[in-house]
């Protein structure tokens, strides 16, 4: 019997021994509907392709798929879905960060106009560098909650931290954020 004629779970048998050939025909079983699913959801070819690769490693790597939940197509699907949703949310905090952040600007000098296409890329520069002039623990806490789209509870059990502690610090470096991005302004 070749390989490719062989079933998922004897597959991912195979797959758990360190079989590569095993990942090989999975890929090519699945990697279209995985891809497909990202691809509906991102709206981009080069998001959907990575997403496809990130959803492979992780099978390969991660002893997740049980199959008595299911079957490994839903198992592929669901797990695509869920990937696709998170990364679309990670670019929308991000957008909803860099937003706030020229609200902030704005408001805070009269003489600045609002950001133009053509300066996105001069201010993100600035933003780079104004969150590396802020502390560690600062800056961490607010890439974990503006970037990665982490609530502050989140944060507080990877962190092993308290609740309030997060808060205090996402306020803080918001503060000194805001003071380091006028002061680049005005340079």
């Amino acid at each position: 019997m070749k390989l490719k004629d062989v079933p998922d779970s004897e597959l991912i048998s195979l797959l758990r021994a360190d079989n590569s050939q095993a990942m090989d025909v999975l890929y090519d079983r699945y990697a279209g509907l995985v891809y497909s699913v990202a691809k509906r959801i991102l709206q981009n070819n080069s998001d959907a392709e990575g997403l496809t690769q990130d959803v492979f490693i992780s099978l390969w790597q991660k002893d997740s798929y049980q199959a008595g939940r299911g079957s490994l197509k839903s198992f592929l699907g669901l797990l695509t879905r869920h990937r696709a949703i998170d990364k679309l949310r990670k670019r929308k905090t991000a957008q909803n960060f860099l937003e706030r952040w020229q609200l902030y600007i704005y408001e805070s000098s009269s003489d600045l106009m609002p950001l133009e296409s053509t300066q996105d890329r001069e201010q993100q520069e600035k933003l780079q560098k104004a969150l590396s002039l802020l502390p560690t623990e600062q800056r961490e806490i607010l890439v974990m909650n503006f970037f990665e789209g982490l609530s502050r509870v989140q944060i507080a059990e990877r962190l092993d931290l308290p609740v309030g502690t997060v808060k205090s610090r996402v306020r803080l470096a918001f503060v000194k954020l805001k003071r380091l991005l006028i002061e680049q302004n005005q340079q």
